[in-house]
């Protein structure tokens, strides 16, 4: 086997429902995590904490959640609406960089699955 035949893969994610684990019909279309795009957020927060000004500074929960996002949102490069039923705020919006933010922004549990789902490499195999 050669190792160059083993990458990871863009791939689309179905939201679930929090409690149920039930598939939504609202899927998302994703980067994996060691693309350029996500590297970058990455290597961007590691050289601003490696600042000497921000060496010693606390990391805050906010900054956490920020960098969460930022990933999130290099990762996310759209989505489709599968339920004709299922709606956010009684439409199914275009998908936009924009209407997505509103969306981790409004939607917690939305962001938790989000993270989770670009932390987990294997799945991108």
């Amino acid at each position: 086997m050669d190792l160059n035949t083993i990458k990871t893969n863009d791939r689309d994610v179905n939201l679930e429902h929090p409690k149920t684990g039930e598939e939504l019909g609202l899927i998302f279309h994703m980067r994996a995590p060691d693309s350029d795009e996500v590297q970058n957020v990455d290597r961007d927060w590691q050289n601003k904490r490696l600042q000497p000004k921000f060496r010693k500074k606390a990391i805050t929960s906010e900054e956490l959640e920020a960098v969460a996002d930022k990933r999130i949102m290099a990762s996310v490069t759209g989505w489709t609406w599968e339920d004709p039923d299922l709606m956010l705020d009684g439409e199914q919006p275009e998908y936009s960089p924009q209407n997505l933010r509103n969306m981790l922004k409004k939607y917690g549990w939305i962001r938790d699955f989000l993270a989770s789902e670009v932390e987990d490499i294997n799945s991108f195999f």
